[in-house]
């Protein structure tokens, strides 16, 4: 899947020979040497694509991941950074230091064994040696929410813990680089990228399980609560990053299996857990305490981009760079406290609240975060009235096209709108939104490819209870009594056909939920054009790959979308449903709402349309 990446990079900025013209030449030689592998039949060509990068360091590879569009951020990468040093040089020590706390820990556990099997074949006097998260420029790109997690393998260090004598002065000689140090870095960095690009589900759930038993060994003795919580929260990030290798495979299955791994961390966790010192003299949270931080840019600051007075109040803090990973807009400052204390609790050191309100406080203020009081944010029973009050109940199948956005903040993001969504159909009704990916995915997968219908819809297929249809292009979840009957054969029904999932929805008496957004961003009218039938639309003239149930790659037919504008205007949907009192209106939180019988909004585009559609120019735009 070319659209899923796994990143090895060396910054190409420093002109020394170790730093970091070794790191580019492992790249360059990573890439030789997977292809002569692939060339010879050796290895397989990976599912997903090994992309190389050489980048200023580190702000060139950071405005590379926020500039350059892309389907989603990258699954994993690899620092390559100073490595190849003669043994004499580094004392010996080649190491390899994890990513990033608040990132998929897992990565840490496919590096090491790949670089210690690659020892036992040729050491050219290394030895190898594990340790914590570094902080530099590069391995910031760890960060959970822009980047990828990743580990570093280098011989920067000496073993007393200082940096080789040549570091950063012209002294950086090729002499000073072993080649078969060089050789043995490619090999590490080229097993591991090749082994993350192929990997599939019997992978994700072999991974899962070693997390799980690294994250029991951690918990092993009596730890404090803030320790526990540090480690179910990177194992909760390890598990939700594996996701996204799935490949093949009955979905709930597979996500029954890694629940069964949270479980039986939290039953471990319940077991060892003791109240701290702190915990004993808890005092309730105060109300700054409360806020919750949403991050606005990728990245730390550091003292070079940041005015003197706003960095002082950060380096006072005594919190490290990287606590600002820990907002994932969700946690409010208290609870980053808890976990931030964790990170550091194995080595003795606290964090106080105080500290992490004025962390933040600072980054707000510099514009890298966004503090959100709770009296600011929509919650779920809010939401939940207020689409009892629009119409919604129990019981009817409802399609939602949705913005986030017009909501407001809501407190837990788009999964508390579905959760609220959800509890408003009831039991005995369906949640319906697209999934779509409109061909920007190269190659579908249900189990795997981001929808690009915002974060509601986003957030919902991932969901263990949702089904998710087969259409390559504009697939659909769905959630509730009917959500497998809603979803079968998409992709052999065709797109907006009476059996497509909206066909049945329109046919079946279900209904549409705007939720802050119009009807041009609605599908169901597509079903009214398809019935006339329209000219500019073809269920099945173009071809599309898509991976399938039991992992392979197929080809599919799939939507040719029209060449051109319809030249009967959107807009004119909701002006004629609101002449005839077709549609109710209504808020939920800031966004304003209406919801319409599907049936209703397929009359009406029906009979727009059919007097057009046979003299209209505009054709399918068929691929060759």
């Amino acid at each position: 899947m070319p659209e899923d990446e796994i990143w090895a990079f060396a910054h190409s900025a420093e002109p020394g020979a170790i730093d970091n013209a070794a790191g580019v030449a492992v790249c360059v030689e990573v890439a030789e040497v997977i292809e002569h592998l692939i060339g010879t039949g050796a290895i397989e060509r990976p599912r997903r694509t090994i992309r190389l990068l050489h980048g200023y360091e580190c702000y060139g590879l950071f405005g590379y991941l926020e500039r350059v569009s892309r389907l989603e951020t990258p699954l994993a990468g690899y620092n390559v950074d100073t490595v190849g040093a003669r043994p004499a040089v580094c004392d010996g020590r080649l190491e390899l230091h994890a990513t990033v706390p608040m990132s998929a820990g897992f990565v840490n556990g496919v590096a090491a064994p790949i670089v210690r099997a690659t020892l036992r074949r040729k050491n050219p006097g290394y030895r190898l040696y594990e340790g914590g998260f570094v902080s530099t420029a590069d391995t910031l790109l760890g960060d959970p929410q822009y980047g990828c997690p990743m580990p570093w393998l280098t011989t920067h260090f000496r073993a007393d813990g200082g940096s080789w004598d040549a570091y950063h002065s012209s002294a950086d000689l090729p002499a000073l680089l072993s080649a078969d140090g060089l050789a043995v870095s490619a090999a590490a960095v080229a097993g591991y990228t090749h082994y993350l690009a192929n990997a599939g589900t019997a992978e994700v759930l072999e991974l899962a399980r070693m997390e799980t038993e690294r994250c029991l060994g951690d918990l092993r003795g009596v730890c404090s609560r803030e320790r526990v919580e540090f480690v179910r929260s990177g194992h909760h990030e390890s598990l939700k990053r594996l996701q996204r290798w799935l490949w093949g495979g009955e979905r709930r299955e597979i996500l029954s299996a890694l629940s069964a791994c949270e479980r039986e961390l939290a039953e471990r966790a319940a077991a060892v857990t003791r109240p701290s010192g702190r915990s004993r003299r808890r005092q309730p949270v105060p109300p700054a305490a409360r806020a919750v931080p949403r991050r606005l840019v990728p990245i730390t600051p550091d003292s070079h981009n940041t005015p003197e007075a706003i960095w002082a109040r950060i380096a006072a803090t005594g919190l490290s760079a990287w606590t600002l990973y820990w907002a994932d807009g969700k946690r409010n400052l208290a609870q980053i406290a808890e976990v931030a204390a964790g990170e550091v609790a194995d080595v003795g050191a606290d964090v106080r609240m105080e500290q992490v309100i004025d962390f933040f406080t600072a980054h707000a203020d510099l514009g890298y975060v966004e503090l959100i009081g709770p009296d600011q944010m929509v919650g779920r029973g809010r939401l939940v009235d207020e689409l009892r009050q629009l119409g919604v109940e129990k019981g009817m199948d409802v399609m939602v096209h949705s913005s986030l956005s017009s909501i407001g903040r809501v407190a837990g993001g788009a999964e508390t709108v579905v959760d609220a969504l959800v509890a408003a159909v009831g039991r005995s009704g369906t949640l319906l939104l697209p999934s779509f990916n409109h061909g920007r995915a190269a190659v579908y997968n249900r189990l795997t490819t981001p929808c690009i219908n915002g974060a509601i819809p986003d957030a919902a297929w991932r969901r263990a209870d949702a089904v998710r249809s087969d259409h390559p292009t504009h697939a659909v979840a769905a959630i509730g009594r009917r959500a497998g009957d809603y979803c079968r054969d998409h992709a052999e029904q065709g797109i907006w056909a009476p059996e497509s999932p909206i066909g049945r929805l329109v046919h079946g008496g279900g209904y549409i939920l705007s939720l802050g957004v119009k009807h041009d961003t609605s599908t169901a009218y597509h079903v009214a054009e398809m019935a006339v039938p329209c000219g500019c639309l073809d269920a099945f003239a173009n071809s599309y790959s898509v991976v399938d149930d039991r992992g392979a790659v197929v080809r599919v037919p799939g939507l040719a979308w029209r060449d051109a504008v319809c030249p009967v205007a959107l807009e004119r949907m909701d002006q004629a449903l609101d002449r005839r009192g077709l549609q109710r209106h209504g808020r939920i939180g800031g966004a304003d709402c209406t919801l319409v019988l599907a049936r209703d909004l397929f009359d009406v585009r029906r009979q727009q349309v059919k007097g057009v559609c046979p003299t209209c120019s505009v054709a399918p735009d068929i691929r060759d």
